[in-house]
């Protein structure tokens, strides 16, 4: 950490952190700097301190807070300001925070770790928060939210965002993947830090879950600010939207060789012979139909609680994934015995179909996502749209 033999302010945050710094970089850096290195906590230094070369007019300790609250109970400690005498000694009962603490080889306090970042980014010192093959996202997830607290009550966020959020992009797909896991927590510190690549990346997981009970919880515990959870309410609205139009589409869709198309005097592409060749297929295109409005029926489209991802999958996939071999026999041709060939004909037909249907389908598959789904296959859409007018600051 930098020390400065011309700085006129001692901050003390434990024995083993004591720091000499200059109190135009730290007012120009915060605004709870500047009220507490106000000239109502300066030393006035008397001509005896000037002789002996003091330069010390503020001195601040990290002590309790003595106004924590629920939402803060990982700010345990804040900066105080201490008074100086005339000699640049402090007063009589002034805290004295943890001065005393040494650290002797030991992890230091993760708050006081915190402040030390901190008040390094004041001086363009790289924030480390830990190495993510070493100690593991979860240390770097924990160390960044203590230092994005500590920079939020000193209202310094926009100068520790950006390396916060280079260091937990550091962990590539392990970053992607726990904000894949639980994307409204992410959402919320994205918010904090100001993070649009973390933002983005939980939004577009969070939409994907927008039906489930986490997100529905969170979107309703206040946990979230407003504008966040009405960014994440219209992205969520948008990803049910197009599941609920392409199942819609399914279920009143027509195989291309059943149109028609009239012609003055041509009766023979109308009669009922020739509707009556295609009856393999409309009993083809009647199974699937039933099928979809089954789905729909029972909400397991875009009202279920995965907003109809295994429905959707079930499409992509094709084959015998859905309305196979033993499900004809069961639901269909339980109730209309056909002969061998007629039950073979039909199955053809509605093969046809499941590949065609597809188009319809893959789109709501693409995705959006930083995430390797080849490496960590996921049960949520992540084809929701970000754009940069959507960042809520």
């Amino acid at each position: 950490f930098p020390q400065f033999a011309d700085g006129d302010v001692r901050i003390s945050l434990s024995g083993s952190r004591q720091y000499q710094l200059h109190s135009g970089v730290l007012k120009n850096s915060s605004s709870v700097m500047r009220e507490l290195l106000s000239e109502e906590f300066a030393a006035q230094l008397n001509n005896a301190a000037h002789r002996r070369g003091v330069l010390i007019r503020h001195k601040l300790v990290l002590a309790e807070n003595p106004y924590i609250e629920e939402e803060d109970q990982n700010l345990t400690h804040v900066l105080h300001a201490v008074p100086l005498d005339a000699n640049g000694r402090p007063e009589p009962g002034a805290p004295t925070g943890l001065g005393l603490e040494l650290e002797n080889g030991r992890k230091p306090r993760a708050i006081v770790s915190a402040h030390d970042q901190v008040l390094g980014a004041f001086y363009n010192q790289p924030i480390h928060l830990g190495d993510s093959q070493e100690d593991g996202l979860a240390e770097l997830l924990a160390n960044a939210f203590q230092a994005t607290i500590v920079a939020e009550n000193l209202n310094c966020i926009r100068i520790v965002s950006k390396p916060i959020e280079a260091t937990l992009l550091g962990a590539g797909q392990n970053l992607y993947k726990a904000i894949a896991d639980n994307p409204t927590a992410w959402l919320g510190f994205a918010s904090r830090v100001k993070s649009r690549a973390i933002f983005k990346e939980a939004l577009i997981h969070a939409a994907g879950q927008y039906n489930s009970d986490h997100v529905q919880s969170a979107m309703a515990d206040d946990s979230l600010p407003y504008e966040v959870v009405e960014l994440l309410r219209k992205k969520g609205e948008w990803v049910k939207k197009t599941v609920s139009d392409s199942s819609r589409y399914l279920a009143s869709y027509y195989p291309s060789m059943l149109l028609r198309e009239y012609k003055a005097g041509d009766k023979d592409n109308v009669s009922r012979a020739s509707y009556g060749n295609d009856i393999m297929m409309w009993i083809a295109v009647t199974i699937f139909r039933h099928w979809i409005c089954d789905l729909m029926a029972s909400d397991r489209t875009h009202h279920a609680k995965d907003g109809g991802w295994a429905f959707c999958n079930a499409i992509c996939k094709g084959g015998d994934t859905y309305l196979d071999r033993k499900m004809l026999q069961m639901s269909f041709h339980a109730r209309f015995p056909m002969t061998g060939k007629g039950m073979a004909c039909v199955e053809h037909r509605l093969s046809e179909i499941k590949e065609d249907v597809k188009q319809w389908i893959l789109p709501l598959k693409k995705s959006n996502s930083a995430l390797d789904l080849n490496q960590y296959p996921i049960a949520h859409f992540v084809h929701a749209h970000v754009y940069s007018e959507d960042y809520p600051w």
